[in-house]
């Protein structure tokens, strides 16, 4: 909840900037901006769920590894999307990049506006966002429960 709450709370701070410097009639909307707005949803939602699924059974270490994943995420769609790496390498960072929500979330965009994200799909991107959310979420409650044991 606290993560729409953020969310939310930006939105209306960018719309009210928007509205104070009188330019809110020069923002356009199209079908990208759906797209937008439902994976800026999900987004926060994947990363939870995946940074919980790694962490959930560690004691004391946690923070340390939900940052070195955000880290590790941002190489690897990086390293991806430039394609530098070719054969067994290519493929395992291609891989693991499909368990990475900035590959499914990252927005890129060309000199015209363009989207340029690797999942060009809105229902491709959103249902890997939103599975991820669900199977880091599982992940971790079934570590929980055998920690509890």
């Amino acid at each position: 909840g606290a993560i729409y709450v953020a969310f939310a709370l930006g939105l209306a701070f960018a719309f009210g900037m928007l509205v104070i410097f009188g330019i809110v009639g020069y923002v356009q909307t199209d079908s990208a901006t759906l797209d937008f707005v439902l994976r800026s949803l999900l987004a926060p939602l994947a990363w939870y769920g995946v940074t919980r699924a790694a962490t959930a059974s560690m004691r004391g270490r946690a923070g340390a590894v939900a940052a070195t994943i955000w880290i590790v995420g941002s190489v690897i769609v990086g390293l991806d999307q430039s394609h530098v790496l070719g054969g067994v390498f290519g493929f395992i960072v291609s891989a693991l990049d499909k368990i990475n929500p900035m590959y499914y979330f990252q927005l890129t965009f060309d000199d015209k506006g363009q989207n340029k994200t690797m999942v060009q799909s809105m229902v491709a991107g959103i249902a890997g966002l939103s599975v991820l959310a669900v199977v880091g979420y599982a992940a971790a409650l079934a570590q929980w429960r055998r920690l509890e044991a």
